[in-house]
């Protein structure tokens, strides 16, 4: 079981050394960085418009795009998936911090899943 456990973490920022090493050297405190980062992927849920700021498909009912789960790869990419509550798909977003401490994403691939 704990085999299982290691391998679906595998692919997560929290058993990636080098990319924890990456922000600490930075000066950051990872265990309140992480949790920083999603928050702020979840705050671009809250957006006028029909146009979600990260997800490249419109809602295709009487709700909104939302991004759903995030999942930091390593310290330059992140796995989300997103949701209008009929329709899925998943992005893959890069992201930096800047000398100024300013948290930029990027949409780099995305995919919506056929539709039923």
């Amino acid at each position: 079981m704990e085999d299982e456990i290691l391998d679906l973490r595998y692919f997560t920022i929290t058993n990636k050394e080098d990319a924890l090493t990456y922000f600490e050297n930075k000066g950051y405190d990872v265990s309140k960085l992480i949790p920083f980062i999603k928050e702020e992927l979840y705050k671009l849920n809250i957006y006028e418009g029909e146009e979600h700021p990260l997800v490249p498909y419109p809602s295709m009912t009487n709700g909104k795009m939302l991004i759903n789960k995030v999942s930091l790869v390593n310290h330059k990419w992140i796995l989300t998936d997103f949701t209008d509550g009929k329709h899925w798909g998943e992005l893959f977003l890069t992201y930096e911090i800047n000398d100024a401490g300013e948290l930029k994403f990027k949409t780099v691939e995305y995919l919506i899943f056929p539709f039923n």
